[in-house]
């Protein structure tokens, strides 16, 4: 059975962020940031001659 709280739980953006002891100043990135990231991070992974499941997964949809 559910408690029926009488004030709405306030929803910000801190909330969303992982509070962590040790890292308190630290936040979770936005979609944006993670998506230039993995850009970043697949090019130097390219050109370094690996090669990693996303890049497969990537190759395969291309091609169908």
């Amino acid at each position: 059975m559910t408690k029926d709280h009488s004030r709405p739980r306030e929803t910000t953006n801190k909330d969303k962020q992982r509070r962590n002891a040790r890292f308190p100043k630290s936040r979770v990135w936005s979609d944006a940031e993670r998506q230039r990231h993995r850009k970043l991070r697949d090019a130097a992974l390219e050109k370094a001659g690996l090669v990693t499941d996303r890049l497969l997964e990537d190759d395969d949809t291309a091609k169908s």
